[in-house]
């Protein structure tokens, strides 16, 4: 939050705030003590809107008689009831831009591109802007923004997406593509709820040699499909976005990098569990995104995921896995664990020849 606040106030050439809740009203307070301290210089206007306002305002009159504060209007906020009001008033000849408190961009008499697909905006014209270099990106967000622009201009490009800028910090890099992918295999997940049900995907499986165990439970166990595919992409969020293991997306901890290749490893198995059991579905994603060819080659470049361990085959990436794996969809059979008695052990699963179970802890 704070890192969002910051960027917002630092970048913008004004601030408003429109009627809105708690959220609101503590970034508005947080803009207003920043002016007071001098950490900012742009004008912040508060619209009060059917005197939404009004209480506040009242509450500001109080603090100046109980002289907390030297001031009120004017200095250091300006009250309008329109943003009309702004327009006409304030800035009719300037071109800038305008963080609202509600995190809603508006712009104003500009002719500069507007990086942000408005309510309504058609599907011909989404995220239709020119692109930028990574060096004019001058974002908290620009790695995000500069891999995302890159898959826009061409998904299949994969060299040219994975080709990272001068001297670009690696880790970063291969952070930002994680949590990219990850964002990307939120849209696989919605279209495998169509068939991959608990009914008849209760193991999350790739081939027969492959059983996937799920650590999001107390003790790893067994999850239908698509339980497991949430279960994990909501894991990879977490840990992604953990302040504890990356609290910055400027310079990474070596430490924290190391935590990259598990996630891959789990993540992948979304797309094995897919292209062994929902064939069309997959092919039909990976023809318009490209995805998981992308990750194949973003994990054997920088080492995240044992080769003999990407499992579906990807022409001209490791093809060589059709010699060595069978594209069989029966899942592997397993005998359901009975309640123990004291002092009783658990019973061991039945499965096919040269077939195994990987857990996720």
């Amino acid at each position: 939050m704070h890192v969002r606040k910051h960027g917002m106030m630092m970048n913008s050439d004004a601030l408003i705030a429109l009627p809105g809740g708690p959220g609101t009203v503590e970034e508005l307070m947080e803009a207003i003590t920043w002016k007071r301290l001098e950490l900012i210089d742009v004008p912040i206007f508060i619209i009060n809107l059917d005197g939404f306002y009004d209480p506040l305002l009242q509450l500001f009159e109080n603090m100046f008689k109980e002289r907390f504060i030297d001031e009120v209007r004017d200095k250091h906020w300006i009250v309008v009831n329109t943003i009309e009001e702004i327009i006409e008033n304030q800035y009719d000849d300037n071109v800038f831009y305008i963080n609202i408190l509600d995190m809603t961009d508006l712009q104003i008499n500009t002719n500069l591109p507007l990086r942000r697909n408005r309510p309504g905006t058609k599907s011909i014209e989404w995220c239709h802007w020119p692109e930028e270099t990574s060096e004019n990106m001058d974002s908290l967000y620009h790695i995000q923004q500069y891999i995302q622009q890159s898959i826009r201009r061409n998904p299949s490009d994969i060299d040219f997406i994975l080709q990272a800028p001068d001297q670009q910090d690696e880790g970063v890099w291969k952070y930002e593509h994680l949590r990219q992918f990850c964002l990307e295999l939120n849209d696989l997940t919605v279209l495998l709820q169509k068939e991959c049900l608990p009914e008849t995907c209760s193991q999350m499986t790739a081939t027969e040699q492959w059983i996937f165990l799920c650590a999001a439970h107390k003790n790893p166990k067994e999850c239908p499909a698509i339980d497991y595919t949430r279960h994990t992409l909501d894991g990879a969020a977490s840990l992604l976005n953990s302040n504890k293991y990356f609290p910055s997306r400027i310079s990474i901890k070596e430490t924290s990098i190391a935590k990259l290749g598990s996630v891959c490893r789990r993540i992948y198995r979304i797309f094995s569990h897919a292209y062994y059991h929902h064939r069309s579905l997959y092919d039909e994603f990976e023809e318009r995104t490209h995805l998981c060819r992308r990750f194949t080659v973003f994990a054997l470049r920088y080492g995240l995921i044992p080769k003999d361990n990407l499992i579906v085959p990807i022409n001209g990436v490791n093809q060589d896995v059709t010699t060595i794996m069978q594209q069989q969809t029966s899942p592997v059979k397993m005998i359901p664990i009975q309640p123990l008695k004291d002092g009783d052990s658990p019973p061991s699963p039945v499965m096919p020849p040269n077939s195994s179970i990987e857990s996720d802890a």
